[in-house]
């Protein structure tokens, strides 16, 4: 079992990431964003260009899946930019 301490201070700690990225997009300051970034992260933007994200749940026998799709929509249509899955397999 986790303690309460324990997600606290995970929850205070995320939340820090997230603001460290939000900040710095508000400002159009990369140097304040990249702290937030693992050294080996890919970091790709689309300044000004319409993205959407899918997020896509299955579940049946024995699988339980989540599927994020981030789509970009570009002068021919939309088409897929990332994808990334988790989920079990019983």
């Amino acid at each position: 079992m986790t303690d309460t301490k324990s997600l606290t201070a995970d929850h205070e700690a995320i939340a820090g990431v997230l603001v460290l990225y939000l900040e710095g997009s508000r400002q159009g300051k990369s140097a304040l964003m990249c702290p937030a970034f693992h050294p080996e992260a890919s970091i790709i933007g689309h300044a000004g260009v319409p993205l959407a994200i899918v997020y896509l749940n299955v579940a049946g026998t024995g699988v339980r899946m989540t599927v994020r799709f981030t789509l970009l929509r570009t002068p021919e249509g939309w088409t897929v930019r990332r994808w990334e899955s988790e989920g079990t397999c019983r």
